[in-house]
């Protein structure tokens, strides 16, 4: 009998010691009819689920007054509406996003990240077939494994200065991209990064890795310090509107430019680069 409620004890106490630990790590969802969303700090909020159809999406800043930090895995990619998703713009309040977010979005054509994101998981944008504009300004260090993976209407990508690593399959499966521009702070590039996708064009550097892996990896390597037009902001080979927007953006502090697109911004040629680059350049386009 004693036995028996020795075991009956030790029994009750283990009980108590797996509900008290279910309920620490508990997680508890809100909704507001449109996002499902969790407390991940103070005041803070990570976006789990998406139940609008707005075919332009911008994502809130705050919910309920607590600001939006960050995107749970898949969040996107599992929402009901998912195909009717064009664009996405994200709030300057976001600092990670998880894996696969927004994974097989087929008709999400554009995209903005902004800079505050310092944090992308894997295969983030992997099948989204329509893509073909990312502003990708976040402040990351690395191009993680299968970010466009299987993007196949991707033509264009610039990888940001701040990035030291390409992973593996970044821009594999790719069949439409012609051009990526590789800084010369990449110190790694997975041997897969672009497997599959054999008609891009490196632009990079001279003597830099992005020009070695080109060379070794037999695709054609452009040296954009001695390749683009001044007022070819955007590098992709033509001067246009885009690159008037570019530099306006740049003057009003919302995007940053590299060296190289610091001297193809000054169109006017006076050693600075401010409005009158963006007003010249679209003077240049109407005559043309």
């Amino acid at each position: 009998m004693k036995i028996k409620k020795i075991l009956l004890s030790l029994l009750a106490v283990s009980l108590v010691f797996v509900l008290s630990v279910q309920c620490v790590f508990a997680e508890t969802y809100f909704d507001n009819g449109v996002y499902k969303f969790m407390r991940v700090g103070t005041d803070q909020i990570k976006l789990c689920d998406y139940h609008g159809a707005d075919k332009d999406l911008v994502v809130p800043e705050t919910i309920f007054g607590d600001t939006v930090v960050s995107i749970d895995f898949m969040a996107f990619a599992n929402c009901e509406n998912s195909s009717v998703i064009e664009s996405i713009t994200l709030p300057d309040t976001i600092t990670s996003l998880d894996r696969f977010v927004f994974m097989g979005m087929t008709n999400l054509k554009s995209i903005n990240i902004p800079a505050s994101c310092t944090s992308i998981g894997s295969g983030l944008l992997q099948g989204c077939t329509s893509l073909t504009d990312v502003k990708l300004d976040a402040d990351i260090t690395v191009i993680p494994s299968q970010l466009f993976y299987q993007c196949t209407s991707l033509k264009s990508f610039d990888v940001p200065e701040t990035v030291t690593e390409i992973q593996n399959h970044a821009f594999a499966e790719c069949p439409s991209l012609e051009r990526v521009y590789i800084p010369a702070s990449v110190e790694t590039i997975g041997k897969y990064a672009f497997k599959n996708t054999t008609d891009v064009v490196i632009y990079g550097h001279k003597d830099t890795l992005a020009e070695r892996f080109a060379v070794l990896n037999g695709l054609e390597f452009v040296d954009v310090d001695n390749s683009y037009q001044i007022g070819d902001v955007n590098k992709d080979g033509v001067i246009s509107i885009a690159d008037a927007t570019d530099i306006q953006r740049y003057c009003v502090l919302l995007i940053d430019f590299d060296e190289t697109q610091i001297a193809l911004a000054d169109f006017n040629g006076d050693g600075r680069v401010d409005v009158s680059d963006a007003t010249q350049i679209q003077r240049h386009i109407v005559n043309l």
